[in-house]
């Protein structure tokens, strides 16, 4: 039962991740608009959860010997009567971490990883933590092209897109892991960009993920037309 809860709360944005060749050789010719876009930076300790909470999920880390420096905490579920459902029907504290995995201190946009604590103790983790990468932290794409690809696609993906023509847009630059999706395949970390309202907040109801160089698009989350 616990791996069905953990499961569910992996689904906080769902990716329609396509698989894309990793180029060398990256696009300089792609359009670019001027519209208003920033870029943003997101270190890995600002965390999402409250404030009073993160020396408690620091605290579980550490008494379970787990390395939490890599990990953005996003969410912290706490149910101090959680029920079992085999004799002799205790109750148990039950503690849920989710977050957003870091390397070379840029985030992995889908790399996300949720560990959960039973009165305490590490009982069980959803998510493949990463294996490192070659790959450096050099962006490529500028934020007005990023800025066109974006307009483009949420155009072409939603039913409202053309409302968004004078939003003013950010952008984050980090890494994703094109095979997130795929049972049992290796992971494929590329050089990518998160595209979002700029005022929105994880989880965000509408982004999409540009791999850096050539600028296809990897990963959307919004309200899609079938």
């Amino acid at each position: 039962m616990k791996k069905k809860i953990l499961s569910v709360l992996l689904l906080s944005i769902a990716f329609c991740a396509c698989k894309k060749n990793n180029n060398t050789t990256c696009n300089s010719n792609l359009a670019e608009d001027s519209g208003c876009m920033v870029r943003v930076v997101t270190p890995v300790n600002s965390h999402l959860i409250d404030s009073a909470d993160i020396p408690i999920v620091n605290a579980l880390f550490a008494n379970n010997h787990i390395d939490c420096s890599r990990y953005r905490y996003i969410a912290y579920l706490h149910d101090s009567a959680a029920p079992t459902y085999y004799p002799p029907y205790a109750t148990y504290d039950d503690k849920v971490v989710k977050t957003i995995e870091y390397i070379n201190n840029l985030a992995i946009f889908n790399g996300q990883i949720n560990f959960e604590f039973l009165n305490g103790i590490f009982e069980f983790k959803a998510g493949t933590a990463t294996h490192g990468t070659p790959l450096d932290t050099i962006p490529h794409l500028t934020l007005g092209q990023l800025r066109k690809l974006f307009i483009n696609d949420v155009k072409r993906y939603i039913h409202n897109g053309v409302d968004y023509n004078d939003s003013c847009l950010k952008a984050e630059f980090g890494y994703f892991n094109l095979n997130a999706s795929v049972s049992n395949a290796p992971e494929q970390l590329v050089k990518a960009w998160k595209v979002t309202l700029k005022n929105s907040l994880y989880p965000e109801a509408l982004a999409a993920y540009y791999q850096d160089c050539e600028g296809q698009l990897v990963g959307f989350a919004g309200e899609q037309i079938n």
